[in-house]
């Protein structure tokens, strides 16, 4: 079930990914409902990188929440130690210098090529969905 779930998401094709997530899906609700229902929630969003037509280095990086969950199991580390905050203001500060303290961990996520190319896409669905939304009104 893991490798096929894996090799879906590493399809180019977006329709073909979702065909095979849905097989997944059904594979899944007898035994797993649970399971199967949580691929269900998620499996558009599961396909965004495929749908943006990024390329495989930038879809990699951000296919995984790694990086959000790095950010915020650092700052847990770091912030638990206080015991009374103060104020706002002091809440921001170790914060703010949680986070700096992960941003040393954190890996590039594309070149600058991967980037302009993300938003590329992203400008191109805008439009697309802009022109739909108008097309309806």
């Amino acid at each position: 079930m893991q490798k096929a779930l894996w090799q879906a998401w590493h399809l180019t094709d977006a329709e073909e990914a979702e065909r095979e997530l849905r097989g997944l899906i059904a594979e899944l609700e007898p035994r797993w409902p649970e399971a199967a229902a949580s691929l269900r929630e998620g499996l558009l969003e599961t396909l965004t990188c495929q749908r943006l037509g990024l390329p495989r280095e930038l879809a990699d990086a951000l296919r995984t929440t790694n990086l959000i969950e790095n950010a915020f199991a650092t700052t847990e580390s770091i912030c638990h130690r206080v015991r009374r905050w103060r104020n706002a203001a002091q809440a921001q500060r170790w914060a703010t210098m949680a986070l700096l303290k992960a941003e040393h961990g954190f890996k590039p996520v594309a070149s600058p090529e991967a980037m302009a190319e993300l938003a590329k896409s992203l400008e191109h669905q805008l439009r697309e969905r802009t022109v739909a939304m108008q097309l309806a009104i």
